[in-house]
Parts: structure tokens; sequence; C-alpha cells
């Protein structure tokens, strides 16, 4: 399934490969990032401090830490 909009554009999938079911979600504007949830961090996000995942989607708090990190790959657990 993709989602897009004015200022992101994902795909997410249901990935079977690990020992449970997860979401892995990739970022159609680069390709190359990528994340897997499984149940555990999806429930994270129901409970999560609304205030927490404002900050985690500000793109100032974005860019500067795309500047300090430089890209990742989650997908393969490497920087």
């Amino acid at each position: 399934m993709k989602l897009v909009n004015e200022f992101a554009a994902v795909e997410v999938v249901l990935d079977h490969q690990a020992n449970g079911v997860r979401l892995k979600i990739v970022d159609l504007t680069r390709g190359d990032q990528a994340v897997y949830l499984d149940p555990v961090h999806l429930e994270a996000l129901v409970w999560a401090d609304p205030a927490e995942l404002d900050r985690l989607t500000d793109p100032d708090h974005i860019l500067r830490r795309l500047d300090a990190d430089g890209p990742t790959d989650r997908a393969k657990g490497a920087r």
C-alpha cells in the first residue's frame, strides 16, 4: 500500500521473513531508507505522547538529524 501526501511518500507492506509478521515501511522519496515495525513497536506508537510524535515529524528536527548523522539504512541495521 502506498501512502502519499505533499510531505511524504511511503510504501507499507507486510513482511513475513522474520519470526512473526511485521510492517516494512519504505521511504519512496529516497528508496533506500526502510524500517521494520513489529507489533510491539506499533503498540508503542499507539501509546506514545503526541508531542513526541510531533517532534519526530518536525522538518527542522529531521534535517538536523540527517546533517549530523548522515543517511542511515535501518533496514540493514547499519549506518
